[in-house]
């Protein structure tokens, strides 16, 4: 099992996120968690392309061994109180 974490800009209807997998013993629930006992490892990337806002495409390409790239739709569930949709 692996927890792969990701961060990276918006740039207009895309995200393209620098995906990173935690290595390391300390990586457990709270309260037994010790970061100085993770790592975090370069996974690869993870990019998300929206055609509006409620449908989009995810995609990953990995660079780690083991992984294969691919891609899904998403479409958004629930919209946040008081926000609207373009």
């Amino acid at each position: 099992r692996d927890w792969i974490v990701a961060a990276g800009p918006i740039n207009g209807n895309t995200a393209t996120l620098n995906a990173f997998r935690t290595d390391g013993a300390g990586g457990l629930f709270p309260p037994r968690y010790n970061p100085a006992a993770v790592q975090a490892v370069p996974w690869g990337t993870f990019t998300f392309a929206f055609s509006d806002c409620n449908n989009g495409t995810v995609s990953w390409e990995p660079t780690a061994d083991g992984y294969t790239a691919g891609s899904l739709p998403i479409t958004r569930l629930t919209l946040p109180n008081g926000l609207h949709c373009p």
